[in-house]
């Protein structure tokens, strides 16, 4: 099962990289589907990049949890041990969300 997480953390990592250089906008949800003239008002480098960051963040959290969940897997963990390893993947998401928007709202726009 763990490597199946690590596997989405990596594409996360891919995901997040080529984010960071400004590259697949079109992946990001809401921007792909504006108008020209709602895209025009977007500084779409800036959005890229925090989005990219944001990716990354959500991917430590992710291998984080991998690490958890393998280390309950082989016997080192019980499984209510686990928690520590899961929550904080919960917990960078939702924080994350909020502060991407916030982020979006004053600094993306032109």
């Amino acid at each position: 099962m763990w490597i199946f997480v690590v596997v989405f953390a990596a594409l996360l990592i891919v995901l997040g990289i080529a984010l960071l250089f400004g590259k697949g906008a079109w992946l990001i949800a809401g921007y792909n589907t504006a108008s020209k003239e709602e895209k025009a008002r977007i500084d779409t480098e800036k959005l890229c990049r925090s989005m990219g960051v944001l990716l990354l963040v959500v991917s430590a959290a992710t291998v984080l949890m991998a690490y958890g969940i393998h280390q309950a897997e082989i016997g080192v963990l019980s499984e209510d041990e686990v928690l520590p390893y899961v929550a904080p993947l919960f917990v960078v998401t939702v924080i994350g969300v909020f502060a991407e928007m916030r982020y979006i709202r004053r600094h993306c726009q032109k």
